[in-house]
């Protein structure tokens, strides 16, 4: 006969109670001092009946769906005018940096310019005999570029032809402010200008496309 014969009994005795039921199993005698356990926690749930229907075959299941209605809520935004658009007023020499617009005045005098377009880039020529570097700047505000600073006017012998080296011994060679601007053409890529000296000569190279 097995050990666990009479314990469904004593499960029965101890109203469902696992502990209770243990505790008269395994510990019957009262001087035992693991006879009495802690039973205050939640009754145990007892076995769930499930009903289960049989359905003939002659008889049809019928099945009602609801269809929950859904509102979606879509938040139309207004459109922005986009912030990673390139910026129309940058300085591209003797750094690359956004600027403020500005009123252009030329002067009457400057320095000798040519300028260049073709297919795939337009350049333009600076002739800057004397002038230090940094004396100089070239903007670009919206389509036209504008040089200006600071150049040698000599007072003498006026300006040199263009093309030809100025080697005159003039001792009358004052610094004159200057400032000259150009229309740049149609599709000029202003982010991929270049700014180079060639010995006295300040060449501006924008690509085109």
């Amino acid at each position: 006969m097995s050990m666990f014969s009479r314990f469904d009994k004593d499960l029965k005795h101890a109203n469902g109670c696992l502990h209770e039921a243990a505790d008269m199993f395994f510990h019957p005698i009262p001087e035992d001092i693991f006879h009495k356990w802690d039973h205050n926690h939640p009754p145990f749930p007892g076995p769930k009946l499930t009903k289960v229907r049989v359905e003939c075959k002659g008889e049809e299941k019928k099945e009602e769906k609801k269809e929950e209605e859904v509102k979606v809520t879509v938040k139309v935004e207004e459109k922005k005018e986009c912030s990673c658009a390139p910026p129309k007023n940058i300085r591209i020499y003797p750094c690359f940096e956004v600027i403020e617009a500005y009123d252009i005045c030329e002067s009457e005098w400057h320095p000798t310019m040519k300028d260049y377009t073709a297919d795939k880039i337009w350049q333009l020529h600076v002739y800057l005999p004397g002038v230090a570097k940094d004396k100089v700047i070239v903007d670009i505000l919206d389509k036209t570029l504008v040089v200006h600073g600071q150049g040698v006017f000599h007072t003498h012998c006026g300006m040199w032809p263009e093309h030809i080296e100025h080697c005159c011994d003039c001792t009358r060679k004052e610094p004159t402010c200057f400032c000259k601007k150009f229309a740049l053409p149609d599709n000029c890529k202003v982010h991929e200008s270049r700014v180079e000296f060639e010995k006295e000569v300040m060449v501006i190279r924008i690509q085109r496309g």
